[in-house]
Formats: C-alpha cells, structure tokens, sequence
C-alpha cells in the first residue's frame, strides 16, 4: 500500500514539475533568436542627424548596429528598404487625435445620450446604448496640425485613435 501511494505521489510531483506554465509571460511570448538587416534606408536618428544610405542591425528585439555595417551576419533576414525612413519614436495606443468628442446631450430616462425612440441610426437596436460597434473612425477622423505637431515634439511617430465614448467603441485608425 505504501509503494502504490509512494507512486502516486511521484507521479502527481512529476506531472507538476513538468506540466503547462499557466503564469502569464512579461515581455514577448515568442521568443526567436533572430536578427534583422534594415539596408539602404534613410534613418533619422534625431531632429537634427539624418543618415542615408545606412543599415540598422536589430538582434533579439534590440538595435545592435546602426549606420555603415560592415559585417551583416550570415543568418540575418536582410530587408532593403531603399527609399524608405526608419523614424525613433513611441506608439500612443490609446489616443483620441483626429476623432472630435461626440457631442451629449440630454435623453428620455437616466443619463445622458439620444434616446433610443429618436435616434437617427437605421437598422436595428441593441438594449445597451453604451456599445457603439458601427463607428468607422477613418470615417470621421480629420487631421490636426497643430495637435500633431505637439505629439511630435515629444516624441510619438504614431496614434492609435478611436472615438472616446461607449463600452464598445468600433473601429480604431492608427496614423
């Protein structure tokens, strides 16, 4: 009886010790040795340096070269991206740039927003008012320069812009 017991508890151990990860991973799930050749780009690496012509060398997600590369690895993917720019910048993934504030106003019951008997959206009706699934932010999404000016100056190359109202929101435009 103790041996089976014994057996059952090495077993149950050895299917812990061994079994799926369920804790969730920080940083990048897939993770590949990999390593990347940007050739002949024009990268501007600030406001004032601009580089034609050059190679940025990316191993493991981190830029390891930039400029004149002699030596590009052997099991490099080269990429030539002649005519194009590689711009340093961040991602603003939460954004509302381009895309005016809905204008609210007062409705029949509780709170705010058109009330469902005089809404002007054809088709038909969901219960919640809050879910918003038919905007089409390209649609409605205007350029600002100003705005866009100031994103710039500290730093973001790109927004991802939605409409800011309602639970389910639509379509996203990333400029």
């Amino acid at each position: 009886m103790r041996k089976i017991c014994l057996a059952i508890l090495l077993g149950c151990i050895q299917m812990t010790v061994f079994s799926q990860p369920t804790f969730p991973v920080n940083g990048v799930g897939d993770e590949r040795e990999t390593t990347y050749a940007f050739t002949h780009a024009s990268i501007v690496k600030d406001p004032q340096t601009t580089m034609t012509d050059a190679t940025m060398l990316v191993k493991n997600g981190k830029i390891i070269a930039l400029g004149t590369v002699s030596v590009i690895p052997a099991d490099a993917i080269v990429i030539d991206c002649h005519g194009k720019f590689i711009y340093p910048s961040f991602i603003d993934i939460y954004a509302d740039y381009g895309i005016n504030a809905p204008q609210q106003t007062m409705g029949m019951g509780r709170g705010f927003g058109v009330a469902q008997l005089t809404s002007n959206q054809k088709g038909a009706f969901g219960w919640n008012q809050a879910i918003k699934s038919d905007v089409n932010s390209a649609s409605i999404f205007s350029v600002d320069e100003a705005k866009a000016k100031s994103l710039r100056e500290i730093g973001f190359g790109a927004v991802l812009s939605h409409q800011k109202d309602g639970i389910a929101r639509g379509t996203g435009s990333l400029v």
